[in-house]
């Protein structure tokens, strides 16, 4: 095996690093199902549309009847009940549980939960999501990957351990490049409310630099909710009524 491809290798092991995304599959026709749409509930929403949570990011709903009318109290009010959150696809805004990321023009969501690609260029930006305490390991493995990569012909690599340019948000940010002839590797690791991200950009277009990366992460916008502690545990409750409906 080359060197290059080892190198190669050692990339995508990162990449793939601590990954819990999976597809989900429609039990209709076993096609992958990732996003819901946006009208697939009837949503609570504030002033500016925006979908209204509980406090542990659940959906607040209308509830409904049998028939699909909405269930009302005794002062005549709609009945609200909690939904367990979805990702949510709207057009080129995409929901998840601990943030929300407006995608660029070209740029679509994939079959993968949390995976986006340029329709142009066959980019991938890909979003994974894991416990913060995987945090040493992730970094200790990026160190081990910069220090052999150092060591190869025809590769460039590069260890950021203190990108300041993210902002406040990207709590603990460390990014590795790795390049060759063959493509860019560009991974961003941080905490964020509990949360460890690691951010991956794969091009096979050995020019790309970090910033068409930073682009993609500056289109990313944070959610106070804890992904393996509260989601995993809060049960979902519901709202029920024996008012008439609509």
């Amino acid at each position: 095996m080359s060197k290059k491809i080892i190198v190669v290798m050692i990339a995508i092991t990162l990449l793939f690093l601590s990954v819990f995304a999976a597809c989900n599959k429609n039990d209709d026709n076993d096609e992958p199902k990732v996003y819901v749409d946006s009208d697939e509930y009837p949503f609570v929403t504030d002033e500016n549309g925006e979908k209204l949570l509980d406090e542990n990011g659940e959906f607040i709903v209308y509830v409904t009847d049998e028939n699909g009318k909405f269930v009302k109290d005794e002062n005549g009010e709609k009945v609200t009940g909690n939904q367990i959150f979805e990702p949510v696809s709207e057009g080129n805004k995409i929901e998840h549980y601990g943030y929300k990321i407006i995608l660029p023009e070209k740029w679509t969501a994939t079959p993968v939960d949390g995976d986006f690609v340029n329709k142009e260029s066959g980019d991938l930006f890909r979003v994974n999501v894991t416990e913060e305490s995987k945090y040493a390991d992730n970094y200790l493995f990026a160190k081990d990957a910069y220090k052999k990569a150092l060591s190869e012909e025809g590769v460039e690599v590069l260890l950021d351990e203190n990108p300041e340019y993210l902002g406040v948000e990207f709590e603990d940010a460390f990014s590795l490049t790795i390049k060759n002839e063959s493509g860019v590797y560009i991974v961003y690791t941080f905490k964020n409310s509990g949360n460890l991200y690691n951010i991956v950009y794969m091009s096979e277009d050995s020019t790309v630099t970090k910033e068409a990366c930073i682009e993609m992460i500056k289109g990313i916008s944070f959610k106070p909710y804890q992904y393996y502690e509260v989601i995993t545990t809060t049960e979902t409750s519901t709202a029920t009524s024996t008012t008439n409906a609509e």
